[in-house]
């Protein structure tokens, strides 16, 4: 299995079983594909980068993911509360994932800003993983 299927795999597992998380978006709204007609608040899973991180003795792979947070209410409260659930969820990431280890993995930074076609709340969280395989 890619080291990137196993990842967002693990990373899709800690969010829905964050009950914060799921409180604060009125369900389990989590997509990497998001079904036509769904309002926010949703998070999904956006842009990633994987890239060679093999050294002289270890394969491995970076991993540069995105994850969208979408919120109708005015104002960034709501994308920062979600934001928050996210950092807290993905902070119990397990080492071990379908054959890959976890070296590391990191909230780089949150961009909050408002979409100009949609008028909606658009936070995008910023995360950098290190795997290895097993």
């Amino acid at each position: 299995m890619h080291p990137a299927i196993a990842l967002q795999g693990e990373i899709y597992t800690a969010l829905v079983n964050s009950t914060d998380l799921i409180s604060n978006l009125g369900g389990a709204f989590i997509y990497d594909d998001v079904p036509d007609g769904q309002k926010p608040p949703y998070v999904l899973f956006g842009p990633a980068i994987y890239s060679n991180w093999t050294t002289s003795t270890e394969g491995g792979t970076e991993h540069a993911i995105s994850l969208d947070i979408w919120s109708s209410e005015n104002g960034r409260k709501q994308v920062l509360e979600i934001a928050t659930h996210i950092e807290a969820a993905l902070n119990a990431l397990p080492q071990s994932i379908s054959g890959h280890h976890l070296i590391n993995f990191d909230h780089q930074n949150l961009e909050v800003r408002r979409d100009g076609a949609s008028r909606y709340f658009h936070g995008i969280l910023n995360c950098r993983a290190v795997t290895e395989p097993e």
